[in-house]
């Protein structure tokens, strides 16, 4: 059963990074690719403290969904430690904190709104 991560937690600047199975070792992330995509890098970034304190050791799968393409892209922790970069974002109002952005050609991509990706995940009742 996942649950939710929040960063930050009881902080005026909390906020929620995803979803964590510790079963099955994946952390899943819904991100919206306008707002979320880092277009320097073409990347997707999760938090380095939470990545380093939680994923890595364990060599977690990442997922990120992106909620407005229908995008998922998958990947494991290894892969943001082999390929990845740190990136701390500042801003006047609000503190981003350091995080560790893998570029998009790292992960395995699919398209949930292609008949194939359909066909494959139909639910029968």
């Amino acid at each position: 059963m996942a649950r939710k991560v929040f960063i930050n937690k009881g902080k005026p600047n909390q906020r929620l990074i995803g979803e964590i199975d510790k079963v099955y070792k994946i952390f899943t992330k819904k991100v919206f690719k306008d707002l979320h995509l880092f277009r320097k890098l073409n990347a997707y970034g999760i938090d380095s403290r939470y990545f380093n304190s939680h994923l890595n050791k364990d060599n977690y799968m990442i997922k990120v969904i992106e909620m407005d393409t229908g995008m998922i892209y998958k990947c494991h922790a290894k892969d943001f430690v082999e390929n990845g970069q740190y990136f701390h974002f500042k801003q006047e109002k609000e503190d981003h904190n350091t995080q560790i952005f893998l570029p998009l050609k790292f992960w395995q991509s699919e398209d949930t709104k292609t008949f194939e990706y359909q066909q494959k995940h139909i639910i029968y009742k």
